[in-house]
């Protein structure tokens, strides 16, 4: 499986909060970094997933990815819905930076932008005018 399929699995997992599947792509002793700061192993992952929004359905999007070895850069946005309605509350860009070792995830972490994201990563941006 290729680096890619690896986290495109993962967001499908995440998306449908499907944590088996989301621990099956995740080494045991992953690091998790986002917003709500720094989680490890299978544990912390279960502990930052948490309950889901009682009126809010959660969807990531990934538009893009490049890579470079084992690190995956994944841009796209975040949408959040209201479940009765359809009607979309937020949507933000972001973009997820992962380290692939042996077909799982050993690092993940989240940033606002894909820019970021890429700086972290050690990658150029791409300028989007050419």
């Amino acid at each position: 499986m290729t680096g890619t399929e690896v986290l495109r699995r993962y967001v499908d997992a995440l998306n449908r909060r499907d944590l088996p599947a989301m621990l099956d792509l995740l080494d045991p002793d992953v690091e998790l970094l986002t917003r709500k700061g720094l989680r490890r192993g299978h544990d912390g992952v279960r502990a930052w997933l948490g309950e889901p929004y009682k009126e809010l359905d959660v969807e990531r999007v990934v538009d893009r990815m490049q890579v470079a070895g084992h690190v995956v850069v994944a841009s796209g946005h975040i949408r959040h819905r209201w479940r009765e309605s359809g009607v979309i509350a937020d949507e933000s860009e972001v973009a997820i930076l992962a380290h692939i070792e042996d077909d799982r995830i050993v690092r993940l972490q989240t940033f606002d932008d894909e820019a970021a994201a890429l700086a972290a990563a050690g990658l150029p941006a791409e300028d989007p005018a050419t």
